[in-house]
């Protein structure tokens, strides 16, 4: 397969007709190749957002380590506080909501059960190439649970259950999910419902509804997230404040109805930063996610290349155009990668790189 598009590449490069052989002029790929890069573009891309995941899962549950830390210190706080308010102070200030608030888990549940949900596209997308992904969607699941442990059943049972669909999706699904599923495809569909009931180590499944897919869920798990601080404590009103100025020396750090100024008063300003990183980064791998995934409006939507650029001691050519879908715009632009006609996947690799810097 991969000496077939190696050829129709070449053969378009070398000997498609031009009127202008010594000028330069980019033209599109023709519909095959750019099809093959497409599906190279996509599987790369998926790999970023896998890469990115265990990333930001490593960095939740270290948030949660300090956070766990730092609630300690508000509870300490607000106890001295409630302490010196019941002596001096009538009315009592209402204290809920300083500690409480506070919980890395609830940003990450949502987009992991999307990310298991939006499998069975990548099935349909990519066939057999995008079981590196499902099996990086396992270790990502699988590696939250044992990060955050009983909290986050209910997600990796959601993918155990998407994992168990799989095999019925590629049998039954679009005919680009079944080319090329000869032997070596059916002995990958046996690994892939091996890989479903194994999934996560065996977790009990409490029947929690599978989610269904991605389509029409859009910006279904990002509308979900939400700030873990910069929230607003409305029980903090003019007689909190009066009652707590009487005891300023113990409630001073407590005196504002923004959690990120509580946070960082009492535990640092770091912990406020890890959240915020954390957060952008769920936002952004969600994103990248449904749109390498999309079909309406397709990430990758052109690749041009100035075929009178190749070099032929290495089959590369420099001049080399793409158009990508960014934050729900296209943008065209020069990669700063060449197009290697004798490594596609190699080329595509570096321009998901580049493409993943360009999202915010």
């Amino acid at each position: 397969m991969k000496s077939v598009v190696l050829f129709g590449v070449i053969y378009a490069v070398l000997f498609a007709p031009t009127c202008h052989t010594l000028k330069r002029e980019l033209r599109p790929l023709d519909d095959f190749s750019f099809k093959s890069f497409l599906a190279a573009f996509r599987e790369s891309m998926l790999a970023e957002v896998a890469h990115q995941w265990n990333v930001t899962i490593a960095q939740a549950q270290f948030l949660q380590k300090q956070m766990t830390t730092c609630n300690a210190k508000i509870q300490t706080r607000v106890d001295a506080c409630r302490n010196c308010t019941q002596i001096r102070c009538t009315d009592q200030p209402n204290f809920d909501g300083y500690v409480s608030a506070f919980d890395p888990l609830s940003s990450l549940k949502g987009p992991l059960e999307e990310l298991g949900a939006g499998m069975s596209e990548a099935v349909v997308l990519l066939g057999t190439r995008s079981f590196t992904f499902l099996q990086s969607v396992e270790g990502i699941a699988s590696e939250a649970g044992k990060s955050f442990g009983a909290g986050f059943q209910s997600v990796t049972n959601e993918v155990i259950k998407d994992f168990q669909k799989l095999p019925d999706v590629l049998q039954q699904g679009g005919q680009l999910a079944l080319d090329g599923l000869t032997d070596a495809g059916n002995h990958a569909l046996d690994g892939l419902k091996d890989l479903g009931n194994q999934a996560l180590g065996g977790i009990t499944d409490f029947g929690n509804t599978v989610g269904n897919g991605i389509k029409n869920a859009g910006q279904s798990a990002i509308d979900k997230i939400t700030s873990l601080f910069g929230r607003r404590r409305r029980m903090y009103d003019v007689s909190s404040h009066d009652c707590m100025e009487r005891c300023d020396d113990v409630c001073l750090q407590l005196m504002t109805d923004d959690n990120d100024r509580v946070i960082t008063d009492v535990c640092g300003a770091f912990v406020v930063s890890l959240n915020k990183t954390v957060h952008r980064s769920i936002v952004k791998t969600t994103t990248v996610y449904n749109a390498t995934l999309d079909t309406a409006m397709p990430i990758l939507t052109k690749v041009e290349i100035d075929t009178s650029d190749l070099d032929p001691s290495t089959m590369e050519i420099n001049t080399f155009y793409i158009t990508v879908n960014i934050g729900g715009h296209y943008v065209r632009f020069r990669s700063s990668e060449a197009y290697r006609m004798m490594d596609v996947m190699g080329t595509a690799r570096l321009v998901a790189a580049e493409v993943w810097q360009m999202w915010t």
